[in-house]
């Protein structure tokens, strides 16, 4: 089922039609709703439901990460390129209809990446991402960029560097529960790569840098009752394989942290390929769900349990449809019985926004939707709406310029 996404500039419907109509429109759509904005008296009462809008600053400007607060608005959070301060992190605060309030940049004289935010229950937000350091050697580093905001999100308290000689990036940011914050991702410098785990207090501050010789990239870390619980892609490095039997060139690794920052490996789960871990989420029972992409480019879904030591893999799923290459990124747990899973389907650059329903047996509700648009467009995250439908932000780029997207749909998937 192929959903159109074009979006009336008056009525932020989105009716099917002709495709070759549908992508004439849609470039124009592109350019129009970053430029032009509507009132809340424009809007029509059911794009309290659903909608796309673009947003951006400069020529280049991606989403990472969306959250909805409890006024039913979002804060979106990216990247974005201008001429006069470079990449910046960039957030955005938009009504529930989708309609911008305002946008901020916020950086160095270096360039910053977005990957990750997080709402502080004592007001603002947490922003994670990734700037560039003067090295010893005068070469520039990558190293992790961490920002707090104020209340409102439209000013940096105080921001902090980590990583100094040693490349690493972190991925996910979670909240302690001391207040602080800890950060997953992976490092890297001469003698290899590294899992790295980053704890620090409520200020950024007593920086606790754990490096580990695995060779894994984390993409997310969620809380669990004895610490932290991580999904990321593990691959061959020296001495590793004498203690994971790798099931292909790499796999899907869950890790186990502790409070104070160490990191075990519990399992690794895949093909005889490629397969890449992208999401984690609990569920009520206990058990646990793991998004990501096998070698042949579908869709993997695994729900597991852990007692210990030990491991229990409960299913394992694989979706796709006709041979369409997917790139699995966000997953949102709806209720006990359903899940919904988002990504990004074909290749750059003509790749489109997927959307996904199962249930807890991980058999498919409906087909897989695909939202299909000019340019290239990306996936980055899915969330639940307080209206029980979800919200997708991801990239839209076309003729040499992106705009964060953000797509809000009902709990079908449906417009």
């Amino acid at each position: 089922m192929k959903i159109n996404t074009i979006n009336s500039l008056t009525e932020g419907r989105f009716p099917f039609c002709n495709i070759k109509k549908m992508k004439l429109f849609y470039s124009f759509l592109v350019i129009a709703s970053v430029i032009f904005s509507c009132s809340k008296d424009e809007v029509a009462t059911d794009q309290q439901y659903s909608f796309i809008k673009f947003y951006g600053m400069g020529s280049t400007s991606e989403g990472c990460d969306v959250k909805q607060l409890s006024d039913d608005s979002y804060i979106i959070f990216g990247t974005c390129t201008t001429a006069d301060s470079g990449t910046d992190l960039f957030l955005i605060k938009v009504d529930k209809y989708g309609n911008e309030i305002w946008k901020k940049n916020f950086g160095t004289k270096y360039n910053e990446t977005g990957y990750s935010m997080q709402p502080i229950p004592s007001g603002g937000y947490i922003l994670l991402g990734t700037t560039q350091t003067n090295g010893s050697s005068g070469k520039l580093n990558t190293n992790i960029f961490l920002a707090r905001t104020n209340n409102e999100g439209n000013s940096i308290i105080w921001k902090r560097t980590i990583g100094g000689d040693t490349t690493m990036i972190g991925y996910n940011i979670q909240i302690t529960s001391s207040g602080g914050f800890i950060i997953t991702g992976n490092a890297a410098d001469a003698t290899g790569n590294y899992l790295l785990n980053v704890i620090t207090d409520a200020d950024g501050n007593n920086q606790y840098v754990n490096l580990q010789l695995y060779s894994i990239v984390t993409k997310q870390i969620i809380n669990i009752d004895d610490g932290y619980l991580s999904v990321g892609t593990i691959s061959k490095t020296t001495g590793i394989n004498m203690v994971i039997n790798l099931k292909g060139g790499t796999d899907i690794c869950i890790t186990h942290t502790n409070n104070q920052g160490k990191s075990y490996f519990v399992f690794n789960t895949g093909g005889a390929g490629t397969d890449e871990g992208e999401c984690l989420k609990k569920l009520s029972d206990g058990s646990f769900l793991c998004l990501g992409t096998d070698s042949g480019s579908r869709i993997r879904l695994t729900k597991f349990t852990i007692s210990g030591e030990y491991h229990s893999i409960l299913w394992d799923k694989l979706y796709s449809s006709n041979g369409a290459i997917y790139n699995s990124k966000g997953m949102e747990v709806f209720s006990d019985n359903e899940y919904a899973i988002a990504g990004a389907i074909g290749v750059a650059p003509n790749q489109d926004i997927f959307f996904l329903r199962v249930d807890s047996t991980g058999n498919k509700i409906s087909e897989i939707k695909t939202y299909i648009g000019n340019g290239n467009q990306s996936c980055s995250k899915i969330i639940k709406t307080n209206e029980g439908g979800f919200a997708i932000v991801g990239t839209n780029e076309y003729s040499g310029y992106s705009v964060i997207s953000l797509f809000k749909v009902k709990s079908n998937g449906d417009f």
